[in-house]
């Protein structure tokens, strides 16, 4: 029961993504859908794919990932992205962690 609440790796996670995705991505086609999607197809690729992998090791119960979701949109709004963007960029994520593993 305890390690139901264990969220630290998925904390962890979320920060670590968030430097990537801050570093990697320029908001200005984290806001334009369609640049976003065309122009980074390769960032999203990966960025996806970092997901994937965390969500087959970890056991990520509703509450870990609501941890792992707001570390991951503090990270990016701490680096400067703008609501739009990190937004986008938190939409893209959940969905991929919500996908059957």
């Amino acid at each position: 029961m305890i390690n139901w609440f264990n969220a630290k790796a998925a904390i962890n996670f979320g920060k670590e993504l968030g430097k990537f995705v801050a570093e990697d991505l320029p908001q200005e086609m984290a806001m334009n859908k369609d640049k976003f999607f065309w122009k980074k197809q390769e960032t999203l690729q990966l960025i996806t794919m970092k997901v994937y992998q965390f969500n087959r090791k970890q056991d990520m119960n509703i509450y870990k990932k609501a941890q792992f979701a707001r570390s991951f949109k503090s990270q990016l709004i701490e680096s400067g992205f703008q609501k739009e963007a990190t937004l986008n960029m938190l939409a893209l994520v959940i969905k991929v962690l919500n996908k059957k593993r």
